[in-house]
């Protein structure tokens, strides 16, 4: 049984479900992609926007002594 939703109703439910400001965000025109197996296909892929931290610098150990 493929899904028969309209794509806005996949961002809006992906928005409610899985929205957190600064760190999961859900564009008004996100891709949608349904599944291929339309047997098995209950549901679609929502694009979404995930932040990622850069790693925190690396304190060096022991101070370097210039030569």
């Amino acid at each position: 049984m493929t899904s028969r939703m309209p794509d806005a109703w996949y961002r809006s439910k992906a928005a409610e479900l899985y929205h957190r400001g600064g760190d999961v965000e859900i564009d008004p025109d996100a891709a949608v992609s349904r599944g291929d197996d339309p047997a098995s296909s209950r549901g679609a892929y929502v694009q979404a926007w995930v932040w990622v931290d850069d790693p925190e610098p690396a304190a060096e150990a022991e101070p370097r002594m210039r030569p």
